[in-house]
């Protein structure tokens, strides 16, 4: 993890640099999307530029049916 410091700190003061300041923001979803994209960047090696938000999309996508109610009948019993 020592490693990746100077990466991920660099990543996070690149990042919130271009964040709003005379308006607010959306803090949640900004923070999702910074560490996706260190994740990428750090871990993965990627460069995330036009396909980036893409990527990011399809791992929230793939996270949130995860924890998505699924509903089956069962007739088992539980003893």
């Amino acid at each position: 993890m020592r490693g990746y410091i100077d990466s991920v700190n660099t990543i996070i003061r690149e990042t919130i640099d271009t964040w709003p300041t005379e308006r607010s923001l959306s803090f949640y979803p900004k923070v999702k999307a910074l560490l996706l994209d260190i994740a990428a960047k750090v871990f993965l090696g990627a460069q995330l530029d036009e396909e980036g938000a893409a990527i990011n999309q399809a791992f929230i996508d793939f996270a949130d049916g995860t924890v998505d109610i699924i509903k089956k009948d069962c007739a088992c019993t539980h003893r």
